[in-house]
């Protein structure tokens, strides 16, 4: 094999080596609540991610990327990573380097293999497009936590105001109280709610809005529009709260069955193609090798 070639394997080798290391070693916090380091009526704690993580490589772009006029893109960007929650200690100008470093990284790996403009452009093209899919992920992760966890609220608030509770305000700061040692984002997002309400002076009406904005599902969007209706009605949220609570349940039940139904079709795939033809060689092998060699089955 050429010198040059060798060569090259040991500096890509080295490089990516030094960027695990540096991934692996780097302090991983995840909490959305933490009761330290912070004050008294702050429990979120910022998420160090893997954004975080490969900072110290492209914040020599940060300059240039923040007086780039993209004001459209940064907005969709930003709305993604509130949805994530990722927004606090991660704003559009810090995904846009993480995007501008994946895409001159895997530019090079794949002109290193290929060696051709083609495959230089078609490794910048992933690497453009691997931090809105890693992005998705988190949305989505995320979006399967709030509903599952949706109903057991719903229920804690729906208890408290039946436990002598008289508002719907207070009944939030305790069940935040609760769930602040749980790493819940709908417990986060129902304590942002509650914040904007009491120190940024929302009315109830809007903190709702902002709620469903922040959480785009469809099920939050429902939940926020009953809300401001008993609130606009005057009637009574604990029974709303109720009404919801039984549904959510019922929703997440007729969710858990159907996924319970998928597993069984997705697993038929990998016993097609990979168990049975391992069953078929241990009880059809020792007869195959017997035919090959003497001629006879038996």
């Amino acid at each position: 094999m050429d010198i040059v070639v060798l060569k090259n394997i040991g500096m890509l080798t080295f490089f990516l080596s030094t960027l695990i290391l540096i991934y692996n070693l780097y302090e991983k916090k995840s909490e959305y609540f933490i009761d330290h380091d912070k004050k008294d009526d702050d429990y979120y704690n910022v998420t160090n991610n893997m954004i975080h993580r490969f900072r110290f490589i492209y914040k020599i772009f940060l300059p240039l990327i923040k007086i780039i006029p993209s004001t459209r893109y940064r907005l969709a960007i930003k709305k993604n990573l509130i949805t994530a929650g990722l927004d606090n200690g991660t704003d559009p100008n810090d995904f846009i380097g993480f995007q501008l470093f994946t895409c001159l990284f895997f530019g090079y790996i794949f002109n290193f293999f290929l060696g051709n403009i083609f495959g230089t452009i078609t490794g910048m093209m992933i690497g453009a497009s691997y931090p809105f899919l890693w992005l998705y992920e988190k949305k989505k992760a995320r979006h399967d936590l709030i509903l599952s966890s949706m109903p057991d609220i719903i229920d804690m608030l729906y208890l408290s105001l039946k436990a002598g509770i008289p508002d719907i305000k207070p009944a939030i700061q305790k069940v935040c109280e609760v769930y602040k040692e749980d790493n819940n984002p709908f417990a986060y997002e129902l304590y942002q709610m509650y914040r904007n309400i009491e120190q940024r002076g929302m009315s109830m009406p809007e903190a709702y809005k902002t709620l469903s904005d922040r959480i785009d599902l469809i099920q939050v969007y429902s939940l926020t529009s009953l809300w401001i209706q008993t609130h606009e009605m005057g009637s009574s949220i604990a029974d709303c709260l109720k009404t919801q609570s039984s549904l959510m349940h019922q929703e997440r039940f007729i969710n858990a069955e159907k996924k319970g139904a998928l597993a069984s079709q997705k697993l038929l795939l990998p016993l097609i193609l990979l168990i049975f033809p391992i069953l078929l060689i241990i009880i059809f092998g020792p007869y195959l090798l017997k035919f090959m060699y003497d001629g006879t089955l038996f």
